[in-house]
């Protein structure tokens, strides 16, 4: 209560059919640009190296200085560490759409957080994207 006035507790309808965990997955990622590099149908894209967080078997969120418009497609090369005994690591591919955008401010610098949601990804790339974060799950409780 804050003078004299209760705050009013809304719930929200998650929508989400995959759990996502805060973990940090480094991928490749393609996105329709201005610029003059085009993919091969002649259409210019940009190609940016990207953090991914809040990653699960449905989607992902990235951080990035620049707007992108709801709905456009991004393609996405995700990069899966196998162990930490090999240093090895696999990649999966897939397509994702911008499926929601907030603005944020961090540390005096204009960003936006992009939640994407996967719409052609390989069953089998998909799996091996929870089983690593099931995987990573149970090696967080048992340190």
């Amino acid at each position: 209560m804050r003078n004299g006035k209760r705050k009013k507790v809304v719930a929200v309808k998650e929508n989400r059919k995959y759990q996502r965990q805060n973990k940090y997955l480094f991928a490749f990622c393609q996105y329709p640009s201005k610029r003059r590099m085009l993919d091969v149908e002649g259409n210019p894209v940009e190609i940016e190296e990207n953090i991914l967080r809040d990653v699960g078997g449905g989607g992902v969120m990235i951080e990035r200085e620049e707007f992108i418009s709801f709905q456009e497609k991004i393609l996405m090369e995700i990069y899966l560490p196998t162990d930490d005994v090999s240093n090895t690591i696999i990649s999966v591919f897939a397509e994702g759409e911008v499926s929601w955008v907030k603005k944020t401010k961090k540390r005096g610098e204009n960003k936006y957080q992009i939640g994407i949601k996967f719409n052609d990804i390989r069953e089998d790339d998909k799996q091996k994207i929870i089983n690593k974060l099931k995987k990573n799950a149970y090696k967080e409780i048992e340190s």
